[in-house]
């Protein structure tokens, strides 16, 4: 199995274990990794509510960033429900497959520029996860289509659509986000 098809899958069973009966409006997608090494990255899977988002809007006078904004989201949307590529397998998995692309390196060798490949590799594996996601209508046993897949990396914040194509390093949304597809939430 290759690291795309193990992350899919796990973030498919992932969202088909979410409550049916929530009020889920958007599945989020968390990148990070462990001691900011690239070479051990994780996307921590999760969700937020409707009412999660109507507390929110109690705090708040901006509505979209209650809604959208990562840094009003739950525990559930930030943390998420499990984290994808720390399990063994997907540890596994994401290492033979680096190393079959020339992007692994080692300890005592020069990251040259292996960290920001491995890193826009990783993205472009956890877009394809939600883009899937997104049009398959939620994951199995889901409660449906949700209104939105997102991602969650630092600072960037989007949902994945088969919108406009973000490109670059430099020029994704709100200036983040190598290779993101995305587009804004109406407000």
């Amino acid at each position: 199995m290759a690291f795309q098809e193990h992350v899919e899958r796990v973030a498919d069973d992932v969202v088909g274990e979410f409550p049916p009966d929530g009020g889920i409006y958007a599945v989020t997608f968390r990148i990070d990794s462990v001691d900011q090494d690239p070479r051990w990255p994780y996307v921590a899977v999760g969700y937020t509510t409707e009412a999660d988002a109507a507390e929110e809007a109690e705090r708040l006078s901006d509505s979209w960033e209650s809604r959208w904004s990562y840094a009003c989201f739950p525990e559930t949307g930030l943390e998420g429900v499990r984290l994808v590529g720390r399990d063994p397998e997907g540890v596994e998995l994401h290492r033979r497959e680096a190393e079959s692309r020339g992007l692994w390196y080692e300890d005592d060798d020069e990251p040259d520029n292996y960290d920001s490949r491995l890193v826009e590799w990783f993205y472009e594996v956890c877009v394809r996860a939600a883009q899937r996601l997104h049009e398959s209508g939620g994951g199995a046993g889901s409660a449906g289509p949700r209104d939105s897949v997102r991602h969650v990396r630092s600072g960037c914040d989007v949902p994945v659509d088969r919108g406009r194509q973000c490109g670059g390093a430099d020029r994704g949304v709100h200036g983040r986000g190598p290779g993101w597809t995305a587009r804004a939430p109406k407000a």
